[in-house]
């Protein structure tokens, strides 16, 4: 899920089996300007190629550095 529980679910997940074995699959926002889905299923409601977005998937980040688009995923996490 892209909500702060989901990520930090998926977090501890991939801490368990171990964080070098495991992607971060994040869809990106489409270009109408509607929301990027929450899980794997909104996706396919949507109509998006899970496959594309399992090939965009990054690494999990570092516990202690954030970038800058992370801060601000965090921030609005927190206000919304």
């Amino acid at each position: 899920d892209s909500d702060a529980p989901g990520r930090e679910g998926a977090e501890q997940f991939a801490k368990k089996i171990g964080i070098n074995r495991c992607f971060l699959v994040q869809p990106k926002p489409s270009l109408d300007g509607t929301p990027p889905p929450k899980d794997a299923n909104d996706a396919l409601l949507k109509g998006m190629d899970l496959e594309q977005c399992i090939n965009d998937a990054k690494n999990f980040p570092h516990d202690r550095i954030l970038t800058f688009s992370e801060l601000r995923l965090q921030v609005l996490d927190e206000i919304m």
